[in-house]
């Protein structure tokens, strides 16, 4: 299982169908089922494993979305209420219509209201219709902007033996550049993500998943690596790994 923030509001985390049902449920029951108490005691464990990942998980992140990926792997995604973001909408969407209201001019709006019978009908569905054209437009924009980038960010995957690695390198799907490390217990490897390379990457965790011991974001162990640890690969480990 492993946890990866998507933005300053987003959270994902993705895990194969055998750790969930491990834990003792089944996706299926769960999405159809609807229990609150079962639904409530699954977040409850996937926060206690994300503070164990040191990511703070916390009951903020109350909308949660799922999603089944290839090769039996389960992504969940939180995201936690930003009230920001809500008063950003509604005054967008004040503002929505104070320029409806100007692009139409007050005056044609007024003209409307001296009609009568089909003609009043006819004018009033000619502007709705260009409310609705100004809306969507204004609402995909409002989307496109608010759309949330990922965050680079760096992963160690942590091995207990070489043979490992370089089966894990053999396989990999990607090259993503990186550093090889031995500490006193484990084979580290960083995995730097870059703004370009972060669908690979999210791939190729998942694939580590079946080698690795351990995937977790860099929380600043790869100083601790080149302080005390010592470098096994200095560029692109999986490339050269993938070589011999």
């Amino acid at each position: 299982m492993i946890f990866i923030k998507i933005d300053e509001h987003t959270i994902r985390c993705i895990m194969k169908q055998e750790e969930l049902s491990k834990m003792g449920y089944d996706l299926e029951s769960l999405l159809k089922e609807q229990d609150p108490e079962k639904i409530q005691s699954f977040l409850h464990e996937i926060m206690e494993k994300a503070k164990a990942a040191g990511v703070e998980l916390t009951e903020e992140y109350r909308a949660v979305q799922s999603v089944v990926l290839p090769g039996q792997y389960l992504a969940l995604n939180f995201s936690n209420i930003n009230p920001s973001d809500q008063i950003d909408n509604l005054i967008a969407n004040f503002l929505e219509v104070a320029d409806a209201v100007e692009d139409a001019g007050r005056d044609n709006l007024e003209k409307i209201l001296e009609k009568e019978g089909e003609e009043k009908v006819s004018a009033f569905n000619e502007f709705m219709e260009r409310l609705k054209e100004f809306h969507s437009s204004s609402q995909e924009e409002r989307q496109r902007r608010a759309a949330p980038e990922e965050l680079p960010e760096n992963y160690i995957l942590k091995f207990s033996d070489m043979n490992t690695v370089e089966k894990f390198c053999k396989a990999a799907a990607f090259n993503i550049p990186g550093r090889l490390y031995k500490d006193k217990k484990n084979y580290c490897m960083l995995l730097e993500g870059t703004p370009d390379n972060l669908d690979n990457l999210n791939l190729l965790l998942l694939q580590a998943c079946e080698f690795a011991d351990t995937v977790e974001p860099d929380r600043f162990y790869s100083q601790c690596l080149e302080e005390h640890g010592d470098i096994i690969i200095r560029e692109n480990p999986i490339e050269v790994l993938k070589s011999l």
